[in-house]
């Protein structure tokens, strides 16, 4: 086996969306030593795809791929933390590994992580929202309904109040009616 061959390869099914075929390629590319922030990361999206869209079909198989993924996704987050490569798509991926894969303590952790950097991020609107229900959702299935509640008011409390100072009108207090005088 060749590794560069396989990993080709692999981004080429990867961009097709053959998925299944990313992931076992993939593999085949981390059994044969190739552990890096990319293989890591191409792996836990494609068993992310896999499980999100068989997850109604076959339960057990999906738990199993979101296992997987949240693994791999753990292994390319220590890779990228050290090298800068982890990517807010990266973290909010892992993120639905983790919830999926019922490691709620961890998707707390990384969601609250996220909260934390989303703010410089451009696309800060429609991540945080995502973010932020997910962090609820881990917090609920932890059994911790009054803080779920307390982190998306917090949260959104938080975006409301970055974005007046985003949109360039530090001193806009919410109302958008203009002075005509």
């Amino acid at each position: 086996d060749n590794p560069a061959l396989l990993l080709r390869v692999a981004s080429q099914s990867n961009k097709r969306g053959d998925y299944r075929r990313c992931s076992i390629l993939l593999g085949r590319c981390i059994n044969l030593g190739v552990k890096t922030f990319k293989v890591y990361s191409m792996r836990g999206n494609a068993l992310l795809k896999l499980a999100e869209a068989g997850s109604r079909s076959n339960q057990l198989s999906s738990m199993k791929q979101f296992v997987e993924g949240a693994i791999m996704y753990n292994k390319c987050i220590m890779l990228g933390a050290l090298s800068g490569e982890a990517s807010l798509t990266i973290l909010v991926n892992a993120a639905r590994c983790y919830f999926r894969a019922g490691s709620y303590e961890q998707a707390v952790r990384l969601l609250s992580y996220l909260v934390e950097i989303l703010p410089s991020s451009p696309k800060m609107k429609d991540e945080i929202v995502e973010v932020a229900l997910q962090a609820s959702q881990s917090l609920y299935a932890l059994g911790h309904v009054d803080e779920a509640i307390h982190y998306m008011r917090f949260v959104f409390n938080q975006v409301t109040s970055k974005h007046k100072l985003k949109d360039g009108n530090p001193a806009d207090d919410g109302d958008n009616e203009t002075d005509s005088d």
